[in-house]
């Protein structure tokens, strides 16, 4: 799998880098900072994942795609329904 992490007023990636293989199934952590990445508050980024299932052809690849965007509040509770809009 690659990650990639744009921000819109840069030309080259924040980050662009293969995970670490594994064999486990489901939801995976991936923290900024072993990667020496912090989001700055209020700026918008585009992550990509990307898992290549064939080098030479790429047409097979999964990609997957969000915008981030860190806004920090200044909450108790740390759930994440905490944080959700109204």
């Amino acid at each position: 799998m690659h990650l990639i992490i744009n921000r819109d007023d840069l030309i080259e990636p924040i980050l662009e880098t293969k995970l670490p293989k594994t064999d486990k199934k489901g939801i995976y952590k991936i923290d900024l900072k072993d990667y020496n990445i912090s989001l700055e508050k209020g700026v918008e980024y585009e992550a990509f994942l990307v898992i290549i299932l064939d080098k030479i052809e790429r047409s097979a690849d999964f990609f997957a795609s969000t915008v981030l965007k860190y806004e920090p509040k200044n909450i108790k509770d740390k759930s994440p329904l905490a944080y959700a809009k109204e």
